[in-house]
């Protein structure tokens, strides 16, 4: 893992009209708060998760004893006729930053550089984020497997691991390398407390063919 960040809400204040969001319930009340809403189109990427949590899904209880595809789709029902589906995390700042959507599930750092770099009225509720990483991956047969080794070393070494920490709040995953204290504030890590979620890494990987033939039938049905 290189860097640490969270799956989070993002607002645009004017959309809503000078009013927070609460969590996930919210991203699902049309009524409360009117608008279109941003959904990564990729199924093991949180959108399942956060209609769980949004129908009364403990952070905790996600994978418990298995992730409940049926009760999520059902739950992306009430809202599907709203969902403008992004694809990438400039498509998501451009989407929330623009207003083009009311509210977007978004990687914090995107939301924000919509805020702080785009000067958008972009605001961020960390309340029920999952955080996660990425990660650096060698292909196993790689005929540079040395020199990927050397560059992974580079980068998650205690001198550099918290570098990116300087241009945008994704942290170090270094328990020595210390991050920009101008940034630390913003850090998913920083924000996270017990109603937290956390992807279940090994479950996503072994059930990601059901998974995702599950989302893809709900998403053209």
């Amino acid at each position: 893992a290189d860097i640490t960040y969270g799956v989070v809400l993002g607002y645009n204040t004017d959309k809503t009209a000078g009013k927070v969001p609460a969590g996930w319930a919210d991203f699902f009340d049309l009524q409360k708060f009117p608008g279109k809403r941003g959904l990564w189109d990729y199924s093991e990427g949180g959108i399942l998760e956060f209609a769980l949590m949004a129908d009364g899904v403990k952070p905790a209880d996600l994978y418990k004893p298995s992730l409940d595809v049926a009760r999520a789709t059902k739950k992306l029902d009430t809202i599907k006729d709203n969902i403008v589906f992004w694809g990438s995390g400039a498509e998501s700042q451009e989407l929330i930053g623009s207003g083009e959507v009311a509210m977007t599930m978004i990687w914090n750092g995107r939301a924000w550089s919509a805020k702080n770099t785009d000067k958008k009225p972009v605001e961020i509720q960390w309340n029920q984020q999952i955080v996660t990483a990425d990660y650096l991956v060698v292909p196993k047969g790689s005929p540079n497997k040395d020199a990927a080794m050397k560059f992974i070393a580079y980068t998650i070494c205690a001198a550099n691991n918290a570098k990116p920490s300087s241009y945008i709040p994704y942290g170090p995953t270094n328990k020595n390398a210390k991050p920009d204290p101008a940034k630390v504030a913003d850090l998913s890590v920083s924000n996270a407390d017990e109603n937290s979620g956390y992807f279940d890494d090994t479950y996503l990987i072994d059930n990601f063919k059901d998974i995702d033939a599950a989302y893809q039938a709900w998403k053209t049905k």
